[in-house]
């Protein structure tokens, strides 16, 4: 497997906004231009009542210790950086950004503050066969007959097959869904290249482990069949 790019790597934490302002030392425009010159941001919405009040706080392109932060987002109840290399990353950059905001800013911050921890991995690889195909022969048969009935119906010649592996919860359990474990082929490129998007709700590290893990074992099912 070939890592290619990662394109999201978001670490969310639930806490409570209010509680970092517990006695109202946080002066919002003060934070605002603390927080540009410490990550030298390149846009905020804090000027733009209306799209504050939709998506919160956001802060785009900035940096801290020669690592990229995408975003940065202050929400009442969640906050989250997202960056291009890994969860673990962006939850360290979080982490120093809020205990430097009690300690510069009198942000009333301890660990407790944060009451658990979500994350967003997005990345883009490529395998050395067809990683989806060749994994389950009912679902090659189907795809066979599938790829025989438009030929006849469209007089077109597709080969079709297993294109989206998605592992996801009951809907039903939550009130907002959380992201899928998935594997798809990237979009504006041909099957043959074999350039897959995965995606999935864990740490960088874990997507990346699984991953490999897959590839080994469907590795197994497509050399043997």
């Amino acid at each position: 497997m070939r890592v290619m790019s990662i394109l999201t790597a978001r670490t969310l934490a639930f806490m409570e906004l209010a509680e970092l302002n517990l006695g109202s030392k946080v002066f919002l425009p003060d934070l605002v231009t603390k927080l540009n010159e410490r990550y030298q941001f390149s846009s905020n919405n804090s000027t733009d009542k209306a799209d504050l009040k939709e998506k919160g706080l956001l802060f785009e392109a900035g940096y801290s210790q020669a690592h990229s932060i995408k975003k940065l987002s202050f929400n009442p109840s969640l906050t989250y950086v997202e960056g291009e290399e890994s969860t673990d990353i962006s939850q360290q950059i979080l982490i120093d950004l809020l205990e430097w905001a009690q300690k510069e800013l009198g942000a009333n911050f301890t660990p407790q503050s944060i009451q658990r921890w979500a994350f967003v991995s997005n990345i883009v690889f490529q395998s050395d066969f067809p990683l989806l195909f060749g994994q389950n022969n009912v679902l090659n048969s189907v795809a066979e007959k599938v790829a025989h009935a438009v030929q006849e119906n469209l007089r077109e010649k597709l080969d079709f097959q297993p294109a989206h592996l998605s592992l996801g919860h009951d809907p039903q359990k939550r009130s907002t869904t959380i992201a899928p474990f998935s594997i798809q082929h990237r979009a504006n490129t041909l099957f043959e290249d074999n350039i897959f998007f995965a995606e999935a709700p864990i740490p960088t590290s874990l997507h990346l482990e699984l991953l490999e893990e897959i590839e080994t074992e469907f590795r197994k099912g497509y050399e043997s069949r």
